[in-house]
């Protein structure tokens, strides 16, 4: 039996061990970066095929975006799951 997809985001919250209504609190002053920007600790999170990229000048544009390494869930979703570091 085939087995049902996931949202990009649930698979996010599942990844990070969170509950899906709990990740909108940990957006990254919307409206900075071309798709929802996710703030834990001192990392950063997004989903999609292709890193973020910033749509107004921020301090967050030097972020080097990689693959996490945990992309169980993303796969499932068909996306990608992405993290950045404070440099």
């Amino acid at each position: 039996m085939k087995q049902p997809r996931i949202g990009a985001l649930r698979a996010l919250a599942n990844t990070l061990e969170l509950d899906f209504t709990e990740l909108s609190d940990y957006q990254y002053q919307a409206g900075r970066f071309s798709r929802s920007v996710y703030a834990i600790g001192e990392q950063y999170f997004c989903v999609g095929k292709r890193p973020p990229s910033p749509l107004r000048m921020s301090h967050l544009h030097a972020l080097q975006w990689a693959l996490y390494p945990d992309q169980f869930w993303a796969g499932k979703a068909n996306t990608i799951i992405w993290v950045a570091s404070q440099p």
